[in-house]
This record gives C-alpha cells, structure tokens and sequence, in this order.
C-alpha cells in the first residue's frame, strides 16, 4: 500500500475502471488530509483519478480534473453532501483550504472538490 498521507493511499484514488491510472496530485492529497483533520472525520474517495476511457463513460467532461489527478468525489459516511459541503465552505471563509479551487455538490451524497487553476468565477458551485 502507498501510503500519500497520515489517511490516504495511493489505491484509494485509482482509477475505478482497474487500468492502473493513479496520478493522483500531492496539493489534492494534502487538501484532502486537511479537511479530514479539521473535521475529525473520515473521508471517503468515491472518484478520485480517472483514465479517458472511464471519464468519458462516467459522463465526465473533456477536460476533467479527474483526468489530472486534480479532483475528487468526496464524502464522510452518514452526512449528506450539503453538510459537507456546507463545512468546507465554512472552512474556506474561516481562512483555511487555501489550496481549494472549486467546490460543488454533484450527487445527494458526494461533494467534488478540485485543485486545478482552471479560472473560474467562483469556487462554491451552490
């Protein structure tokens, strides 16, 4: 097991679809440990990396995150994705997740979070 972080390994981020694809970006592990450790609860990858092939079959767009290792499909067992969501916007505002680019809340459960520096006009998408 690779271990990325104090919470996180390298399997966990791997491309669903089991071709391997796993290039997972330090700044998104980082900000995952981050929220993991400001929240004192677990954290669950639901979608992390993905390959072309898996991306475009899941309904991903062209110029995904997950392709780059840039993003990921969050959640914390027993809270729905408004109050995960809802606490790392809270987080953000209080000054932390610095490394955040873009939040939204694409399911009743999972929160997408991205670290990529494509511009955006804001970062909560709620």
């Amino acid at each position: 097991m690779d271990k990325l972080s104090k919470n996180f390994n390298r399997e966990e981020f791997a491309c669903k679809c089991g071709c391997g694809h796993d290039n997972v970006s330090p700044v998104l592990v980082n900000l995952l440990q981050e929220i993991r450790d400001l929240l004192d609860r677990p954290i669950v990858v639901h979608s992390g990396c993905r390959c072309e092939v898996h991306n475009k079959a899941v309904g991903g767009v062209s110029n995904s995150a997950h392709i780059t290792g840039e993003a990921a499909d969050i959640y914390v067992p027993g809270w729905e994705a408004a109050t995960l969501g809802g606490r790392i916007k809270r987080l953000r505002e209080a000054g932390h997740l610095r490394d955040l680019s873009y939040c939204y809340l694409p399911g009743r459960m999972t929160v997408h979070v991205g670290v990529d520096r494509k511009p955006r006009s804001r970062i909560f998408g709620w």
